[in-house]
């Protein structure tokens, strides 16, 4: 049983019980309490996104710098035969 259920089981326990203020209060509360939870979740899904866009940045940038260097490199003779 999540705590949305236990919740939504207390709103209505309370207004059975004639608690009416309380029934609207907890349910008040649940409905923030989600939407609180779908926002933080949409902010969740966002960094992730930021994370994977910079990481394959940061990728190509690495390739991009590899293949210059590699480009620059003078290399010897001796190390480019095939024996």
């Amino acid at each position: 049983m999540t705590a949305i259920d236990l919740s939504e089981l207390a709103a209505e326990a309370a207004f059975n019980e004639g608690a009416d203020q309380a029934s609207v209060t907890a349910q008040n509360s649940l409905q923030l309490s989600q939407s609180q939870v779908e926002h933080v979740r949409q902010l969740m899904l966002e960094a992730e996104r930021q994370l994977k866009d910079s990481k394959a940045e940061d990728s190509e940038r690495f390739q991009n710098a590899l293949s210059t260097a590699m480009e620059d490199e003078d290399v010897p003779d001796a190390y480019l035969r095939e024996d």
